[in-house]
């Protein structure tokens, strides 16, 4: 049986390869984010990259629809398919990001100092 090459497996097989690449650069980019907030405020980016990942990671637990209790499957999935959970997937993965981003300004809330003049100091006039 010889191989058919298809536009359609060409098309399957460059995605996979763009898939992949995405994914590659997302997790650098994830990589280089906690390594820079870690860096600038220990305690608070320790506290926000915790709860971030454990938001992440519930991302690939399996688990049914209220719309569809037959339908079972990972939040991460229904949001890229669009199956009958997907706006409750997507919710999670908007929660994750939120999280990420919260993170973010935490850290950078705590780094901050505040200017002279909210110390006391008079403004000249």
């Amino acid at each position: 049986m010889p191989l058919e090459i298809t536009r359609y497996s060409i098309l399957a097989f460059l995605a996979v390869l763009v898939l992949a690449a995405a994914a590659g650069g997302a997790s650098a980019l994830v990589v280089g984010w906690a390594r820079s907030i870690v860096r600038a405020a220990p305690a608070v980016a320790g506290a926000g990259l915790a709860l971030t990942s454990l938001a992440a990671l519930n991302l690939a637990v399996p688990r049914t629809c209220s719309i569809e209790p037959e339908v079972r499957n990972r939040p991460v999935i229904s949001a890229l398919v669009g199956d009958a959970c997907e706006r409750t997937a997507l919710g999670q993965v908007q929660l994750v990001l939120l999280l990420g981003v919260s993170t973010s300004l935490a850290v950078r809330t705590a780094t901050t100092r505040p200017p002279r003049r909210a110390l006391g100091a008079v403004a000249d006039r």
